[in-house]
């Protein structure tokens, strides 16, 4: 009798999760469109910019020509790159393009959240610094960037992740598919949370630490995400991230296979290595009634889209087919609907916000090839996620568009090599 109801249930119980994540999605898009954005601005908040790069030699002038450029008081902000373990010339040639240059070394210590857990306490240790930006080293940036900050600051808010966009949504159908996969991502969740007073989380680019943050919360994330694992960090402190969607930072996108392939492996398994952490959040939250940590859990839990998209097809199916051997609507519908609807308005959000009209149409179509290419790069991967603090991967640098195929490992010296510049060739290529 039991085994009976559970094979007559099962379509339902396939079609539930589907719904609980297509819900959840559309829940954010609808709040998104009340969101308002960004306005205040102020000029009294002094920053350090602070610009991690590993052997980033070829395109870290432009960055700090950039970040340079902001409007603002030029005796109220600093550039300072750090140097990590690097093999090229970046020390150098960031310092002729008019930054602070921290060298770091750490034969054992090597990756992105290590840089700057290091650093952040030797920039705090200057009583004039207020708030520190963290922008990576193949950006560029708004020029309103600081004085929204500084406004949002002067508000009352300690912890603030800026507007993180691409800088080459046309260079292929893979740019312009990530650009809209970036707009659902960062726009319409972000603009969602900001609109019920959720924390935005932190997205590794753009993120805005107040003195006020660091103190309560000192950086001690290093695993491949570091930015989801420090912002679940100060949700754990009652510290909520806001968003601050009127300025941007713009970063380069990969448009080849390997470059795609090792981002997209990184992202995603350091997102899965977090989960067993979301999972405690996630009891945690719900016990405590808090929504801020019930929030980021669920956001760390829910899977990447192209994932949501297959469990959602695979759900409608499954509805699909027990209704026509059952030769009436089964229940299992009414699930499979949510996660349709729910995942639609998603996506024709992002889309919108991503504003690439009928390019991102086009590479929209596309999906079904991407979902198998993203199969082909998990049955690929080297290895599981991180779980926390103190147990770090390699972290893969992604290769720029301009350097060709030259692809460098932040922690290649490990191994006793020395990473090899690119040659002419290689660039022109």
């Amino acid at each position: 009798m039991i085994a009976t109801r559970l094979i007559r249930s099962a379509p339902l119980l396939v079609a539930v999760p589907g719904a609980f994540v297509g819900g959840y999605l559309g829940v954010l898009s609808a709040a998104s469109k009340r969101h308002r954005p960004s306005t205040g601005t102020d000029r009294s908040v002094r920053f350090v910019i602070v610009v991690p790069a590993h052997n980033e030699a070829f395109g870290i002038t432009e960055t700090i020509t950039s970040l340079r450029a902001v409007d603002y008081p030029r005796q109220s902000f600093r550039v300072v790159v750090i140097a990590d373990n690097c093999t090229d010339d970046t020390a150098p040639v960031a310092r002729s393009a008019g930054a602070q240059v921290i060298e770091r070394i750490d034969d054992l210590r090597r990756s992105k959240g290590f840089a700057l857990s290091d650093v952040l306490p030797q920039v705090l240790a200057d009583p004039w610094v207020d708030a520190i930006v963290v922008v990576d080293a193949d950006s560029v940036v708004t020029p309103n960037l600081l004085a929204l900050c500084a406004g949002r600051i002067a508000a009352g808010d300690e912890a603030l992740q800026v507007r993180y966009g691409i800088r080459n949504p046309d260079d292929s159908w893979r740019t312009q598919l990530l650009a809209v996969a970036f707009a659902c991502f960062h726009d319409v969740r972000s603009a969602g949370r900001e609109t019920l007073g959720l924390s935005c989380g932190f997205r590794g680019n753009g993120m805005v630490f107040t003195r006020r943050a660091l103190a309560a919360v000192p950086h001690r994330a290093s695993s491949l995400v570091e930015d989801l694992e420090h912002g679940m960090d100060l949700a754990d402190a009652g510290i909520r991230i806001a968003y601050v969607d009127g300025a941007s930072v713009l970063a380069e996108m990969p448009t080849n296979d390997a470059g795609s392939r090792s981002q997209r492996d990184r992202w995603e398994r350091g997102r899965a290595g977090l989960r067993p952490r979301a999972l405690t959040m996630l009891q945690a939250g719900l016990r405590a009634r808090d929504p801020l940590r019930v929030d980021l859990a669920a956001d760390v839990l829910v899977p990447p889209l192209g994932t949501v998209a297959g469990l959602t097809v695979g759900s409608g199916l499954v509805a699909l087919f027990a209704s026509l051997l059952r030769r009436r609507v089964d229940l299992s519908v009414v699930p499979a609907a949510i996660a349709a609807v729910g995942l639609g308005s998603h996506v024709a959000a992002g889309w919108r916000a991503s504003g690439t009209g009928w390019r991102g149409l086009s590479a929209l179509a596309r999906v079904p090839g991407y979902l198998l290419w993203k199969v082909q790069t998990r049955a690929s991967s080297t290895g599981p996620g991180t779980g926390g603090t103190g147990s770090p991967e390699q972290w893969i640098r992604t290769a720029r568009n301009a350097e060709g195929s030259a692809l460098k490992n932040w922690d290649s010296c490990s191994s006793g090599a020395t990473p090899m510049k690119p040659s002419n060739e290689e660039f022109a290529s």
